[in-house]
């Protein structure tokens, strides 16, 4: 992404190689020792001691938390960068293998902006959905001993509480949320939406997720409703599934000013936002709203945003560019709309309708089912209703991303058939097959989407899109909206018989849209591995002139939301927006 910061490592010198062959065969002696259980007081001991060799290697705190968390600390002997913004009383949450890693660098990095950090942890390190997802009893000693002590190291700056102490309160929980909550963890770790709760591995991860959930959330209320005074802002990672889920809810709903961080399309960047889990971008609809003010509308800006936008399109369109954290086109060569014509047999200039679901595993948030109840409800829905018409063709272009078996266990070519669809009556295209997907867009007649990208970037060719969930492009007037299912099916025969007619600013807003959401909604950060953290800690970092890109970042991190609209204008003038997209 022009404008943001690359990687400090070079992954091609010779001295990353060698340093890495070296983390390499240490890690594969010292990781087995670990993998049950974690380090005794002696052993800790001998981590600290051989700290200057441990914090060469990859950061696992699993095991080197104990070296780890001494240099880490660090960060906040460093000279500060002025100006510095309101110190606040911030509360953050942990769990899991990696989010002790990377929520300890990122307290460190907003206690040396001024903060007072509250760490507050479950102690457990175990994946919530891969087995053994039991913590070994040795889990707690190990976090208490390298965590208590932070408050005193730091000065009173960051200090880490240990939340399962509040486990045996019993508050009162809110059955709704846990039974909404508990279906997205378990399409997420499932990896699919179809699912019965006569499957084995179905009731055995439910009755875990309901456990664990309810667990969670009597924790996260009986320790917030007693300190929700104590603190200024809750500062959650992802805060839409598992345990984090849990706790922002809760404080949402005892008025606590909330927001949240993920890691989303880009390398080395992540998403803020103000006031509440990530997927509901609310900081796209404050910039959508101020988007005049803010000069977005006046040239030459206007124009330099809709040229930007359509390079991240290119960018996806042919897989290049470094920008992309993946590349779903990768084997599907750029090919012409004339080509992409003839791929699929419609070379005679038949009309299309292009239906883009995204993968069946990422459908299950519960922002997204505003309109139908499941992204399988409204595949079938969408493709019976287009196939019972003769005036234009049915293609379903499955997401490319569900050929990876990271990314999901569920295939839309298993939903279409199981939901009882003729394929015969529709043109099929897998996520594996080769024609490139945007190859398809400037010729289809409308397209038809959940919450795939997809959706934006047709609006972009100036097509009609209609959203069947509350996905973040919707509302934006570039596309048709709408308010339940019977109200979708009468939008869709619109479409169908080509009564709906787009305003000629559809193209150029859903461009300015695409700008916001890939350019200036994703923060520069400067982790994403902890091979990034290796090679240049925070107490590095803070130290030289390359945290001047992530100061933004860690400001607007602070920002409580009720004061976030107010404050945008600092954040997105006209000459950062330059800086960050390297004009």
């Amino acid at each position: 992404m022009s404008g943001l910061p690359t990687a400090s490592v070079n992954d091609r010198s010779f001295l990353f190689r060698a340093l890495r062959l070296l983390q390499t065969g240490a890690i594969a002696a010292i990781d087995p020792i670990f993998k049950h259980r974690h380090p005794g007081p002696l052993e800790r001991s001998a981590i600290r001691a051989f700290g200057p060799l441990v914090r060469l290697l990859q950061p696992n705190d699993r095991w080197a938390l104990p070296a780890l968390v001494d240099a880490w600390l660090k960060t906040l002997d460093q000279p500060v960068v002025e100006p510095l913004p309101k110190s606040r009383r911030i509360f953050m949450f942990a769990c899991y293998r990696g989010e002790f890693t990377s929520d300890l660098v990122m307290a460190c990095l907003l206690a040396w902006r001024g903060h007072r950090i509250t760490l507050g942890y479950l102690p457990k390190m175990q994946s919530p959905m891969k087995e053994p997802m039991d913590d070994h009893p040795s889990v707690g000693a190990y976090l208490d001993s390298v965590l208590a002590t932070i408050e005193t190291r730091s000065r009173g700056r960051i200090r880490c509480v240990d939340l399962s102490a509040y486990a045996s309160e019993k508050p009162e929980v809110d059955g709704e949320f846990l039974e909404h909550q508990l279906h997205a963890d378990l399409v997420m770790a499932l990896a699919r939406e179809s699912f019965s709760e006569a499957e084995p591995e179905v009731r055995a991860f439910r009755d875990r997720f309901a456990a664990v959930g309810r667990f969670t959330h009597g924790i996260a209320r009986a320790y917030l409703s007693k300190h929700s005074r104590a603190f200024d802002l809750c500062l959650f990672a992802n805060g839409s599934t598992y345990e984090n889920a849990q706790f922002c809810f809760v404080a949402q709903s005892l008025g606590m000013e909330v927001n949240c961080y993920e890691k989303f399309a880009f390398n080395l960047v992540r998403i803020i936002n103000h006031g509440g889990e990530f997927p509901r971008f609310d900081d796209l609809d404050v910039m959508w709203r101020n988007r005049k003010a803010l000069g977005f509308a006046d040239e030459p800006l206007r124009s330099k945003i809709v040229a930007t936008a359509w390079k991240f399109l290119n960018e996806r369109k042919s897989s290049s560019g470094s920008n992309w954290g993946w590349k779903l086109q990768d084997g599907k060569k750029p090919i012409s709309p004339e080509e992409g014509r003839k791929a699929l047999g419609l070379d005679n200039g038949r009309k299309f309708a292009l239906v883009c679901p995204n993968i069946p595993y990422d459908a299950g948030y519960r922002g997204l089912l505003t309109v139908f109840p499941s992204m399988r409800e409204w595949l079938l829905s969408t493709v019976k209703q287009l196939s019972r018409q003769d005036r234009i063709a049915t293609v379903v272009r499955a997401h490319p991303g569900e050929e990876r078996p990271a990314l999901g266990k569920e295939k839309i070519e298993s939903v279409l058939r199981n939901g009882g669809i003729d394929l015969d009556r529709i043109i099929f295209l897998p996520g594996k097959h080769p024609v490139n997907t945007y190859a398809l867009m400037p010729e289809c007649e409308f397209g038809v989407t959940f919450s795939s990208t997809t959706g934006v970037e047709m609006a972009m060719h100036g097509k009609p899109v209609l959203p069947g969930t509350d996905i973040y492009y919707r509302r934006r007037g570039f596309t048709l909206d709408a308010s339940g299912i019977d109200d979708y099916a009468q939008k869709l025969d619109s479409l169908i018989d080509g009564t709906h007619v787009m305003p000629a600013s559809s193209a150029d807003d859903a461009a300015m849209l695409y700008f916001m959401f890939h350019q200036l909604l994703q923060w520069p950060y400067p982790y994403d591995k902890p091979s990034h953290i290796a090679f240049n800690p925070p107490q590095k970092l803070v130290a030289t002139s390359e945290i001047s890109r992530y100061i933004h970042t860690l400001d607007a991190m602070s920002v409580p939301p009720s004061e976030w609209e107010s404050a945008v204008h600092e954040y997105y003038g006209p000459s950062y927006i330059a800086a960050r997209a390297g004009w």
